[in-house]
């Protein structure tokens, strides 16, 4: 049996129950636990290969939700490659073996091209900002491809004929972050150029579909910097405005269309219910702060539960689930507290990579996806705080809460 787990930064020791198998009846034999002994070091964090036997019988609780048979078209490491062709373009050939979606950008296509020459059911969406465009000023420089204003004076015209298009603070300025500046989503005029842009964009080059960067679900990204939107008092006049956009784009151009739409949810407040407000116009979405904090930490229990339950509820209505957890590449205590999270609720269109906002373009592997734990005989299931979920060849456990996380794989 092989065992791959992630310590806590400090020393406790910790118990973690979980029953022999859930498509099976309770077994009367000692199961295998790892136990962090409070006298044992921490050292690198590294993956180990240990088991400790324990008397510890635990019958299978009633919240189990048995599957008839195990998960059909299940695949394991179901990878999503986001946002920019990778480092070298000898790695394509390893992306169209290992990942199943990918999300590119206008003047990716080459990449686009080549990926589909492969596989031609693959679905690349492009890759579009919502919130904002880039501050060329002069329009003197090509201005990103990645935001819709993507002709070369089209900042000019809209800062000159536009300026109501702009987000603004609460004493009337414009609000620009770097080369960015912010759009009001429901500015007059601002969906139909949004839509025209987009016309062109996805037909001159050829693309079929559309996802949007950073549709924030609350007004935090600006108030996080002490900046007051004057147009937008409260999260849920922001929020309104942009589902306002998202259902005129629908009805004037995805639905017409028949392209699919999908997003990446930034900012949520899990209090409310803006995101199955957001979810009704989306065909999926993306969570790129998935199960940990950026570069290194933990979330806290309750924002990473939420999750866990948003994904879970969002995946089984069908919808396509992009998670991306951010961290160091060596930093495998990490990584597997990630890929665990993503492990518990894993299905054929949930979708997963651990990487660096600062290194999407680099390939990134781990010894942890070669370990097959077959296919998932149960959903996840909560016991004693520890959230576990059984598959035919293994077993996962995550304890949110101690921020350590087991991926046992039965030897055959």
């Amino acid at each position: 049996m092989k065992i791959y787990k992630k310590w806590a930064i400090v020393l406790i020791s910790i118990l973690i129950l979980f029953i022999s198998g859930c498509e099976k009846t309770p077994s009367s034999e000692p199961i295998t636990e790892a136990i962090n002994n409070e006298n044992e070091s921490t050292g690198d964090n590294a993956i180990v290969d240990d088991e400790v036997e324990t008397d510890v019988i635990i019958e299978n609780p009633s919240e189990v939700k048995y599957y008839a048979e195990p998960m059909n078209n299940f695949v394991q490491n179901n990878f999503i490659w986001f946002y920019k062709p990778p480092s070298y373009n000898s790695q394509i050939n390893y992306l169209m073996e290992h990942y199943s979606f990918f999300i590119l950008t206008k003047n990716d296509e080459w990449m686009r091209d080549e990926l589909l020459a492969v596989n031609e059911n693959l679905e690349i969406p492009e890759y579009i900002l919502f919130n904002s465009i880039y501050k060329n000023e002069g329009c003197a420089d090509a201005p990103w491809q990645n935001q819709i204003a993507f002709h070369q004076d089209d900042f000019c015209w809209i800062i000159t004929e536009h300026p109501d298009w702009f987000l603004k603070s609460d004493d009337g300025k414009i609000i620009v972050d770097g080369d960015s500046v912010y759009i009001d989503p429901l500015a007059e005029g601002w969906v139909d150029f949004f839509i025209e842009r987009l016309h062109e964009a996805q037909t001159i080059f050829g693309w079929d579909g559309l996802f949007l960067d950073n549709l924030d679900g609350s007004l935090k990204r600006f108030s996080s910097k002490g900046v007051n939107v004057g147009m937008y008092p409260d999260d849920k006049s922001y929020t309104d405005a942009a589902i306002g956009f998202l259902e005129s784009l629908s009805e004037n151009y995805i639905n017409p269309t028949g392209i699919h739409l999908y997003a990446n949810m930034t900012y949520i407040d899990f209090s409310k219910d803006v995101w199955r407000e957001y979810l009704q116009y989306l065909d999926g979405f993306m969570l790129e702060d998935w199960a940990v904090n950026w570069s290194d930490g933990y979330q806290k229990p309750d924002e990473w539960i939420a999750k866990i339950n948003m994904v879970d509820e969002s995946a089984k209505m069908g919808k396509k689930v992009f998670l991306v957890s951010q961290g160091n590449q060596s930093d495998s205590a990490h990584q597997t507290f990630a890929y665990a999270s993503y492990l518990l609720v894993a299905r054929e269109n949930v979708y997963f990579r651990y990487t660096d906002a600062l290194a999407y373009n680099e390939v990134w592997d781990f010894d942890i996806y070669s370990e097959k734990l077959g296919s998932p005989t149960c959903d996840y299931y909560l016991k004693d705080s520890v959230y576990i979920r059984e598959f035919t060849n293994g077993r996962v456990v995550v304890d949110p809460k101690s921020e350590v996380a087991m991926i046992t794989v039965f030897e055959e």
